[in-house]
């Protein structure tokens, strides 16, 4: 007969430990779920209230970390774009900076050539010249102007690039601390109990 007793005792504190487990379990769902759900938008809000689901449940926790894992991957994919437009940018500023170089080299070249056809008085050759050279000069600043542009173009690129590696450092930030406050504070219940 004690033994059937002793059986009924462990059987019965079997049960116990795992509705003390389930418990524990819920909490800790529900404590991640709030916590996340803070760093939601309101529309995102908005969109997992539509579902109708409770508050403490399994899944609204998985719709909260479905929603999140979507905004750091929104994060990460802006941030991965930027440093692609950074990249085009780059290329950009390398190629006006070849064609800068090659339009200066063609104007001093363009005003040696003057040089040399004013020392031979022909007038139509030296005003055939000042054309060339004043062609020259006009490409030159045009070049100067996008080689310019192009520069202002890729450290506002830069930037934006800086700012999105910000933006998903935060983002990825915010929900491992709320996750991780979720699961020491599961860890605080477990002990206390």
């Amino acid at each position: 007969m004690d033994i059937v007793v002793v059986y009924g005792a462990y059987r019965a504190a079997l049960i116990v430990i795992n509705a003390i487990s389930k418990a524990n379990a819920a909490v800790h769902l529900t404590t991640e779920a709030t916590a996340l759900s803070k760093l939601l938008t309101v529309e995102q809000q908005a969109k997992i209230s539509k579902l109708g689901l409770a508050a403490g449940s399994a899944q609204y926790a998985t719709a909260v970390k479905a929603e999140i894992t979507a905004n750091v991957e929104a994060a990460n994919m802006a941030l991965a774009k930027a440093r692609t437009e950074v990249s085009a940018a780059n290329q950009a500023i390398t190629a006006r900076r070849a064609e800068y170089v090659a339009v200066k080299q063609l104007h001093a070249q363009r005003v040696a050539e003057l040089a040399t056809i004013t020392a031979t008085d022909n007038v139509k050759k030296i005003e055939r010249a000042q054309r060339m050279l004043d062609t020259a000069a006009t490409e030159k600043q045009s070049a100067a102007i996008s080689f310019q542009s192009a520069t202002r173009d890729f450290h506002a690129k830069k930037i934006a690039v800086e700012t999105a590696a910000k933006n998903a450092n935060t983002v990825t930030t915010a929900a491992n601390t709320a996750s991780q406050t979720a699961n020491t504070s599961g860890k605080i219940a477990k002990a206390v109990k």
